[in-house]
């Protein structure tokens, strides 16, 4: 049988980009498509663009519903969602590649896996600038391995993050493990993607670049705030302790990446009220023991060596 893929676009106040990211998805070369697009209470035009393109292909599904966020979106497709494979993409995004699910349904044809990751490319929207950044995708050690050695790969080389719409994931595991998004969190893929960890048992990705990741003004880091770090931290603390009681390695080096990003944030918040958290940043900064990733590795030197004041004011002025 042929493999029926549901791609969800949440939808919010994006008519400046929603043609293009609509455009990849129905000129994609592979057609078994089911689109579903979630108007989540857009106050400008793309509720209306998403209807005009409904009216014209019979594969498209729209969902208007009020604001409830990017979460209360995602969950919104998910629940008419009936493909195979689940895939999300942001809908100021686009697919760099027309052939991308026909390239994802070749690997799962190949290997099954749970999971295929999707190479990004990144685009400056001001500069209309694409910039890959080579993340060592090769199938060879990600499907050869078992989830474990998959996984320690993939945190090696940073391409196994937290981010939804890098990922075709098997709707069996999904709908089994009710994988829903919390709503109203930031950064709410931490939780999403310590799932997957959890849950997968196996692991591929496709090795070019077929995601276009725009980076634009008036995006999340442009507003960071202190809700951003209880809501990672909320996340971590989720997960670590029952990963530190059962040596669960794999989940505690995902979470070693997300602590990274924690400081990161953290960083870069500017509000002076942020400073009561530092305590319990402190408590998790264990976590940098398990350095799969380069990423981690880097700055689990630095805090050895300089502390954790440091390696803040070292992630402000170097991570831009």
């Amino acid at each position: 049988m042929k493999l029926l893929f549901s791609i969800i676009v949440p939808i919010y106040n994006v008519e400046k980009y929603l043609n293009q990211c609509i455009d990849s998805i129905i000129n994609q070369s592979y057609k078994h498509l089911e689109i579903i697009l979630v108007d989540d209470g857009s106050s400008d035009n793309s509720g209306a663009i998403c209807d005009k393109y409904a009216a014209s292909d019979k594969r498209i599904k729209v969902i208007h519903k009020a604001n409830g966020g990017l979460s209360s979106a995602r969950n919104s497709g998910l629940k008419e969602a009936s493909g195979n494979y689940i895939i999300f993409i942001d809908s100021d995004d686009y697919y760099y590649r027309l052939d991308c699910i026909e390239k994802i349904a070749a690997t799962i044809s190949s290997k099954n896996a749970d999971v295929v990751v999707i190479p990004p490319i990144h685009f400056d929207d001001e500069k209309s600038i694409y910039t890959y950044k080579d993340k060592k995708y090769l199938r060879s050690e990600v499907a050869e391995h078992n989830k474990e050695d998959a996984l320690k790969y993939a945190f090696k080389y940073d391409f196994f993050k937290a981010c939804a719409w890098d990922k075709a994931v098997k709707s069996e595991i999904i709908f089994k493990n009710k994988m829903f998004f919390i709503d109203g969190l930031f950064s709410e893929d931490i939780d999403w993607c310590a799932m997957l960890v959890n849950y997968i048992s196996s692991l591929d990705c496709l090795e070019e670049p077929m995601y276009a990741y725009r980076q634009r003004n008036g995006s999340i880091t442009k507003s960071l705030s202190c809700k951003h770090i209880s809501d990672i931290l909320y996340q971590i603390e989720k997960w670590a302790g029952s990963a530190k009681k059962s040596n669960d390695n794999i989940m505690l080096g995902y979470l070693a990446h997300n602590y990274v990003m924690l400081l990161e944030v953290y960083s870069k918040v500017s509000a002076s009220e942020k400073r009561k958290y530092l305590d319990k940043i402190k408590t998790y900064s264990y976590l940098l023991k398990y350095d799969y990733s380069l990423n981690v590795k880097k700055v689990k030197r630095v805090y050895s060596i300089l502390g954790l004041y440091a390696t803040l004011f070292i992630l402000k002025t170097v991570r831009k």
